[in-house]
């Protein structure tokens, strides 16, 4: 059975790279956090055109601002903040080593496939 290590050091995976992480982190329940760009389609998407759940979400997020190009959000405590790559990786950075580990399970156990972009992140071993 072929088992998965990282190809690169962690500070080398890239913005795209992590939100493709995340996002299949986020489908097996693992973590909450859906990276976004900051525009309609994320929140008619996320909430449904639910404006007034929407409203409590911003309203209680500690930094947001519809001029930001990405926004961040934690779906399981219903948090929200926004920002530039740089702010929306700092913020994620505490939980890289977790989130890589219960990655590279899921892949060795055959939960998840290495999808595109994610290639030069992985590589299989023996």
């Amino acid at each position: 059975m072929s088992k998965y290590r990282l190809r690169i050091p962690v500070e080398k995976i890239n913005f795209y790279q992590w939100t493709k992480i995340f996002d299949a982190l986020r489908v097996g329940n693992h973590f909450g956090y859906v990276i976004a760009e900051n525009d309609e389609y994320f929140f008619t998407e996320e909430f449904n055109c639910d404006i007034m759940g929407l409203l409590a979400v911003v309203s209680k997020s500690p930094q947001y601002s519809v001029k930001d190009k990405y926004v961040l959000y934690d779906k399981h405590h219903s948090l929200i903040l926004s920002g530039d790559e740089k702010l929306i990786l700092s913020v994620l950075s505490i939980h890289f080593r977790t989130a890589l580990t219960i990655f590279m399970k899921e892949l060795d156990d055959g939960r998840l496939e290495l999808s595109d972009g994610l290639e030069g992140v992985f590589e299989e071993y023996e």
